[in-house]
């Protein structure tokens, strides 16, 4: 009876172990002063978009490798220098050729790689919450002005070179970039199973609202597996879009799904991984040039790819 007895609360005990919560952990940016985090880039977009009958398709790839060298710390957070050490980025379509690689020579007389090999030289500040909210890319605006400005072209050129640029690199525009990647830590200590939730407004298309649900799906040799379930909103607004001079309106949605890994003594990603799609209608509202309103369906398809080597 007694050997059963000690069984029995053998068991019970062994049950007990298997029974108990996971431990929380802080998943959080812990990041050290005076030490350069890289992340390595792989993207592609792809739109497509009627536009009176005819359907047009714009491929994007940008590939290149950033780094992060903490100048400051807080109790909120961190200042870094961001670099981009080298980048790729290449736009085609029926009617646009563009590419640039930071790593071959740019010919004299193209403007856009001009820009682009002057604004990969400069160092940028940027401003980061320990839970991954950019609070800040400063720095970038100013450079793509005073490059632009230095170029042999009319003013209004010079105008429509700045607005090109600045709306893909950009400082809100990188703001919401790095954000998209950064914004999957929980504000609270989490353990295995649990699930979080965040905001994010995007600079896309005006403003885009992307709501984040997180759970902490493993820990395992001291890495943590997050995925991410999010679903995406242009927001609405009394002030219309402004794109090549004309208002317009947009009414999309979509969702994106993602695979974070993260070193559970830094925070600091190690891969991550996201599919994304938007979709639905932009409407140029009527115009000098356009009698009625010209509703564009469009969707965009998005997969991003993040490493911390090279």
């Amino acid at each position: 009876m007694k050997k059963l007895f000690a069984i029995t609360l053998g068991l019970l005990f062994a049950v007990s172990l298997f029974a108990q919560p996971s431990a929380k952990i802080n998943l959080a940016l812990n990041l050290e002063v005076g030490k350069t985090y890289t992340l390595n880039q792989k993207s592609t977009q792809d739109i497509s978009q009627l536009i009176m009958g005819t359907e047009q398709n714009i491929k994007t790839e940008i590939s290149g490798v950033n780094t992060f060298l903490v100048k400051a710390m807080s109790d909120s957070g961190y200042t870094v220098e961001l670099r981009f050490k080298k980048m790729l980025f290449k736009m085609t379509s029926a009617m646009i050729n563009m590419e640039f690689n930071s790593e071959k020579p740019v010919g004299e007389d193209d403007m856009f790689g001009q820009v682009m090999l002057s604004f990969v030289k400069n160092p940028y500040t940027m401003v980061l919450s320990k839970t991954g909210e950019v609070l800040a890319v400063n720095g970038v605006d100013e450079a793509i002005d005073k490059t632009v400005n230095d170029l042999d072209v009319p003013d209004m050129s010079k105008m429509q070179i700045k607005a090109s640029v600045k709306n893909s690199f950009g400082s809100e525009t990188l703001k919401s970039s790095f954000e998209i990647i950064m914004r999957c830590y929980p504000e609270q200590p989490v353990a295995v199973g649990d699930t979080w939730e965040n905001t994010v407004d995007l600079k896309m298309l005006g403003r885009t609202i992307k709501n984040n649900s997180w759970t902490l799906k493993a820990i395992d040799d001291g890495e943590a597996t997050v995925l991410g379930n999010a679903k995406m909103e242009a927001a609405t607004s009394d002030k219309p879009i402004v794109i090549n001079g004309m208002n317009a309106r947009a009414n999309l949605t979509g969702t994106e799904q993602s695979t974070f890994k993260l070193d559970v003594n830094t925070g600091w990603i190690t891969t991550a991984t996201s599919t994304s799609t938007y979709e639905g209608t932009l409407v140029i509202e009527k115009n000098a040039q356009l009698p009625n309103d010209l509703e564009i369906p469009m969707k965009f398809t998005t997969i991003n790819n993040f490493t911390a080597t090279e």
